[in-house]
C-alpha cells in the first residue's frame, strides 16, 4: 500500500495558491481590457471631433467662440486620454505582477507534484522488487522440496 506523501498539506495549499493567482490575473486582466476599450473610445471621439472641426473649418461655418470651445473640448478629450494611457500603464504593470506571481506558484507545485511523483515511482519500484523477490523465494523453495522428493 502506497505511503501517504507527507508533503501532500503543503501541495493543496500551493494548489489552493495557483487558483488564487489565476483569479487574481483574470481580474487585473479584465481590468486591463477595460481600460482599453475605454482609450480607444476616447481616441475614437477625438478623430470625430477633430473630423467634423476640420470639415466645418473648411466649409467657413465656425466663428473664433465656437472654434475656441472645440479645441477646449478636444483638449480635454486630449487629456483624458493621457490620462487613460497613464492608468492603462499601470494596470498592465499590476498584469505583469499577478502574471509573476502565477508563474512562480505554478513552479512551486510542480516541484512538489515532481516530489510526489518521484516518491510514489520509489515506492512502486520497491513493490515490484519485494514482489519479485517473494516469486524468487517461492521458486526456490518449489525447487528445494521438489529436489527432496527426487
Amino acid at each position: 500500500m502506497p505511503s501517504k506523501f507527507r508533503l501532500d498539506r503543503v501541495l493543496d495549499h500551493k494548489r489552493q495558491l495557483e487558483q488564487e493567482r489565476q483569479r487574481d490575473l483574470q481580474t487585473v486582466t479584465a481590468e486591463e481590457r477595460r481600460l482599453l476599450e475605454e482609450l480607444r473610445e476616447l481616441q475614437q471621439r477625438e478623430r470625430e471631433h477633430i473630423e467634423a472641426l476640420s470639415a466645418r473649418t473648411r466649409q467657413g461655418g465656425v466663428d473664433s467662440e465656437q472654434l475656441q470651445a472645440a479645441l477646449a473640448y478636444i483638449d480635454t478629450i486630449t487629456k483624458a486620454i493621457a490620462r487613460q494611457e497613464r492608468l492603462l500603464a499601470e494596470c498592465g504593470e499590476r498584469v505583469r505582477t499577478q502574471r509573476e506571481a502565477l508563474v512562480a506558484a505554478l513552479q512551486e507545485k510542480q516541484s512538489l507534484e515532481t516530489l510526489k511523483r518521484k516518491q510514489q515511482e520509489a515506492e512502486r519500484l520497491e513493490a515490484n522488487r519485494e514482489e519479485a523477490k517473494r516469486i524468487d523465494d517461492l521458486s526456490t523453495n518449489r525447487y528445494a522440496r521438489r529436489r527432496r522428493e527426487v
